[in-house]
Formats: structure tokens, sequence, C-alpha cells
């Protein structure tokens, strides 16, 4: 087993997923100075890690969760909080209601708005329903 990633321990890497092809691995990350965000690295190790939740703002702040890839592996589906209602949240549903569904490309850039996500809202749903869409 290899470490793809060398972020200092300052930075929580999380939810991996490989990409339909297998030859990539998204994840997102959390660093308490800079925010969230998905990057993706060659899960053979070689080229140094992509920040894809980038645009020509920069960068997005926010908790960016369950990075899942569509089937062709263009796009990643995920869902990104309000930094502030996850600080202030408690118990495993109190997040929740704040967070949105959104897409970005699988190089990287422009995130785009898929829907409000609500409590009641099934999300592996949304995540089928969308993914072909997107």
């Amino acid at each position: 087993m290899i470490r793809l990633t060398s972020f200092g321990d300052d930075v929580i890497e999380a939810m991996p997923t490989w990409s339909p092809d297998g030859t990539e691995i998204a994840f997102v990350t959390w660093d308490n100075k800079a925010g969230g965000a998905i990057y993706k690295k060659r899960a053979d190790g070689k080229r140094k890690v992509i920040l894809l939740t980038t645009d020509l703002t920069g960068k997005k702040s926010g908790v960016f969760m369950n990075p899942k890839w569509n089937f062709e592996g263009d796009k990643i589906v995920f869902l990104i909080g309000n930094e502030r209602s996850y600080k202030e949240s408690y118990g495993p549903y109190a997040f929740k209601s704040n967070e949105k569904i959104m897409w970005v490309s699988s190089k990287g850039g422009k995130l785009n708005f898929i829907d409000e996500s609500l409590k009641e809202k099934k999300y592996k749903i949304y995540f089928w329903k969308y993914i072909f869409k997107v």
C-alpha cells in the first residue's frame, strides 16, 4: 500500500471514491484555515493531486461531502454545506438541512448547482436521478 497524497497533518482527507475506470480517486479535504475542497489523484500515485473545486472566482468555501463519479467519469456529484452551520450543529442530522447538491467536471472548474437538499429527500435518489441528466 502506498500513500497517494502529501497534505500536512492539519488537513483531513476523507470520503475517497474511485473513478468508473479505476484510474483516479476523488476525495474531500478539510483544513481549518483554508476550508474544504475536492481533489483527485491518479490511483497509481503518478502526478500531483488536482484541485477540482475552483472556478474563476477561486476556491468555493464550504464543507464538501460524499463525492460520487457519474458513469462516464466526466462529472463528480457531491454535497456541500455551509461551514458555519457545520461548526454550530450537533447530532447526525443537524447539518443536512443546509446542504446543496452540486456537480463539478472531473477536470475541475465551475461548481454547478443541482438542488437544495432537505431532510426528507433521499440523497441516493438524487444521485441516481441527476447522474444521467448532469
